[in-house]
């Protein structure tokens, strides 16, 4: 405002404004981009990360922009994209973005039914086994549970031990394992049958006969092992003139 005074104490005056307008853009800097691993047990990760920086000519604010979470804050699992904008004064604005992204690098747990021993069946050399549930878990998600051997459940297991092995996998790609055996005995004794009693007429100037006769007739539901005579004399032998007892031990695998 200016005042202007004459002579004879006359006063006029005459005002103007001056108007300084803000126009420059503030200058904002995101923190990096980060990864994250989920915390144990849970599918999220709390995570913290820097704050943007600024460069105004008048003073400013920073807020962030839906969606974003903000820095400490719980994050699911994947990509997530955190907006940070300031304003200043003027209310002339400017943002930048940084991804967070979560990542879940822990294997699911999985169990499995406890160890099974059976006998074989009745003249078979395998035993049906009914495995029990195998569970799995994980702090995410589970997509598959998969046998990864041979022998299917309520299917006849072969004498011995079998392993059998399962594979449990989240979303994220990561697996578990576990084992148990199923132990098949066989406790069936094999089956001998002699072949009939011979009665033979001595041979012609010798006090004894010339005998041969079968051997006997084995059976077993797995696999025979030894056929032993352990009394008496072996087939084609010259046997004296009396009554000779013939024995025979057979043995299975088992």
């Amino acid at each position: 405002t200016w005042i202007a005074t004459d002579s004879s104490s006359l006063v006029s005056n005459c005002s103007f404004t001056v108007t300084v307008t803000d126009n420059v853009i503030p200058n904002i800097t995101c923190p990096a981009s980060l990864n994250a691993s989920t915390i144990s047990g849970v599918c999220y990760a709390t995570v913290s990360y820097g704050a943007a920086t600024v460069a105004d000519n008048c003073p400013y604010n920073i807020s962030t922009v839906a969606p974003s979470l903000g820095t400490g804050s719980n994050f699911s699992l994947g990509p997530h994209t955190e907006t940070l904008l300031t304003t200043d004064q003027q209310g002339n604005t400017a943002s930048c973005s940084l991804v967070v992204t979560v990542q879940d690098l822990e294997a699911p747990t999985i169990s499995c039914p406890a160890n099974i021993v059976l006998n074989t069946s009745a003249n078979i050399c395998t035993a049906v086994a009914t495995v029990g549930a195998v569970t799995a878990q994980d702090n995410c998600q589970v997509v598959s549970v998969t046998r990864l051997s041979s022998i299917a459940n309520q299917t006849a297991f072969p004498l011995g031990t079998s392993t059998v092995v399962y594979q449990a996998a989240d979303s994220s790609g990561n697996k578990a394992n576990c084992t148990f055996t199923v132990l098949v005995q066989d406790p069936q004794l094999p089956t001998i049958t002699c072949p009939p009693n011979v009665t033979a007429n001595s041979d012609s100037g010798v006090c004894g006969a010339s005998v041969t006769y079968a051997l006997p007739t084995v059976q077993d539901n797995c696999n025979i092992g030894t056929l032993s005579r352990t009394a008496g004399q072996a087939s084609g032998t010259v046997f004296a003139t009396a009554v000779t007892t013939n024995t025979f031990v057979v043995n299975d695998t088992s």
